[in-house]
């Protein structure tokens, strides 16, 4: 089998939550499994939607470390990305390095993200 580049999209960082993540984690977590490279990027052009007690309501931390240990948690934790709408922050990897993957992927599965925007 060709191993491929694969950006997968999802809100594992906006909706924190269990099934949110499983929901948006299974196909990068199975593409990985199956050899491929995989790419998670959350970047939704929408304000975050949980904030610990006292955040602002801007406030991506909390997603933001959710979805950093969500990657850790299945070998990913090189291969993400957040795009924080509120201050135009990206967390996890690099600007450069999200727009060098993007344009060398092989394959999106995305419904929640603009990559032309990068």
């Amino acid at each position: 089998m060709e191993k491929l580049k694969i950006v997968v999209g999802g809100f594992i960082g906006l909706f924190p939550t269990g099934g949110a993540t499983w929901d948006y984690l299974q196909y990068p977590l199975g593409l990985k499994l199956l050899g491929h490279e995989v790419y998670y990027i959350e970047d939704t052009m929408l304000y975050p939607v949980y904030q610990s007690l006292g955040e602002s309501w801007d406030d991506c931390t909390f997603g933001v470390e959710y979805l950093k240990k969500a990657m850790e948690e299945v070998g990913l934790q090189d291969n993400w990305a957040y795009r924080d709408v509120a201050s135009g922050k990206i967390f996890g990897m690099s600007e450069t390095q999200l727009k060098s993957i993007c344009e060398s992927a092989d394959v999106f599965i995305n419904d929640v993200f603009n990559w032309k925007r990068l």
